[in-house]
């Protein structure tokens, strides 16, 4: 997949339907657009934009991070936990992302729904107080993606993201 397909045909639409992406004016433009380059790039950075969904050295769904944000199973439970005390009514929106019918965990879910994986990822940013860099800002983004998202516990640098932002075209 292509970071600009990623873009328009999952993420932007993701964020329409949980009511965080809104086209009114041009201060939230910039603030839709900060969003977007934040998920894509964190996109570009864990999974190569879909070329690995799942983490290297698990052979079952025990463990591991999963999907094209590699999401792991705390992390995920931790992110509905979050919703669920902060923003019920969010919550509500990102679960009717679910594919329920098909009886997946929630685990092939992060790998198989790419709107739910990106609700999921979206909401582990909107859990931090501090608000999101400069959509163009592109140094900002990855320095916010490695404090927040990676960690200082991750593997994954903040040079790597923007290195994988510009080979991705994010």
């Amino acid at each position: 997949m292509r970071a600009n397909e990623l873009r328009q045909w999952i993420i932007i639409p993701t964020l329409r339907l949980l009511g965080l992406y809104d086209d009114s004016t041009t201060k939230i433009a910039f603030a839709n657009e900060a969003q977007v380059r934040l998920l894509s790039g964190t996109a570009a950075q864990e999974s190569g934009i879909g070329e690995r969904l799942r983490q290297q050295g698990y052979k079952d769904y025990e463990g591991g991070a999963f999907g094209i944000y590699q999401i792991e199973q705390t992390t995920h439970n931790q992110a509905l936990n979050w919703l669920k005390l902060n923003k019920p009514q969010l919550l509500t929106k990102v679960l009717s992302l679910r594919s329920q019918s098909l009886g997946i965990s929630p685990e092939e879910e992060l790998i198989y729904n790419l709107y739910y994986a990106t609700a999921i990822a979206r909401c582990l940013y909107l859990s931090v107080n501090e608000p999101l860099p400069i959509a163009y800002d592109i140094e900002a983004l990855a320095q916010y993606y490695k404090k927040y998202y990676n960690t200082e516990n991750g593997a994954a640098t903040a040079a790597q993201f923007v290195d994988n932002f510009h080979k991705y075209r994010c």
